[in-house]
């Protein structure tokens, strides 16, 4: 028991943290995150065409 709310407990930290650090973004930050998007989009077209092709 005292393991899962730590676990919640730092878990629910990291969402603040990440949705603390948003809006002080600059463009270099806000480019590399565009980037990542456009990576996760094109993995997820590839899971998708393998899938298919099963």
């Amino acid at each position: 028991m005292k393991k899962s709310i730590v676990a919640l407990l730092v878990g629910m930290g990291a969402i603040g943290g990440v949705a603390a650090c948003d809006s002080n973004d600059g463009p270099a930050e806000e480019a590399g995150e565009e980037l990542d998007e456009a990576g996760d989009e094109m993995e997820e077209a590839g899971d998708e065409i393998e899938e298919e092709v099963e």
